[in-house]
């Protein structure tokens, strides 16, 4: 059984563990960005609005998706600067898998 000071050590993880938590949320930064992008299609593409119903979903389509977009590049920025300085840390290209016979 570990003591308290080296179960701190063990939840660290080796560097492929360490490099896979950096690296984690990519992909739902990706997605924010491809749904922000859908909605502001919708919004855009709504038409000439008549009514303030269709004013309304227009305005919040567009607002929306903007936000989601500026979400998911502050996302995939964040990620990008968690690599950067793991890498700084422990060398480029630590923890990094390659696949067998590559």
């Amino acid at each position: 059984m570990a003591s308290e000071g080296e179960s701190g050590a063990h939840t660290a993880g080796g560097l492929i563990t360490q490099r896979m938590a950096a690296e984690r949320g990519r992909l739902q930064a990706i997605s924010y960005m491809l749904f922000g992008a859908l909605m502001f299609l919708l919004g855009v593409s709504a038409g000439a609005p008549s009514g303030v119903a269709k004013w309304l979903y227009v305005v919040a389509a567009v607002v929306v998706g903007i936000g989601l977009i500026v979400m998911g590049v502050l996302s995939l920025r964040a990620r990008k600067r968690r690599v950067a300085d793991f890498e700084a840390q422990h060398g480029v290209g630590a923890g990094r898998q390659t696949p067998v016979g590559l």
